[in-house]
């Protein structure tokens, strides 16, 4: 282990990557290229390849780590229209 904690594990969905990164907590679904982000409320960064890829991973981060807050589709959407940025 060094000093920025062990590597998280790599989840893969077909030829897509779902990963969570270290110490930047930042999730990202990825096949190259250009990337757009939003964070999510709870501070995880969300990265994809366009805002319909971003949906995707912002659905399943809610799926997963908010199941009880009941987040819905319109709410993620509106999220990422209006916070989405250009991954740096």
């Amino acid at each position: 282990m060094d000093s920025m904690g062990p590597v998280p594990p790599l989840v893969k969905y077909s030829n897509d990557h779902l990963t969570l990164g270290g110490w930047y907590r930042k999730l990202a679904w990825t096949r190259g290229g250009a990337m757009r982000c939003v964070d999510c409320p709870c501070g995880l960064v969300l990265t994809a390849d366009d805002d319909d890829a971003l949906y995707v991973a912002g659905r399943q981060h809610a799926d997963e780590h908010h199941p009880d807050q009941n987040i819905s589709d319109d709410f993620i959407r509106a999220h990422i229209r209006d916070n989405a940025r250009d991954a740096a």
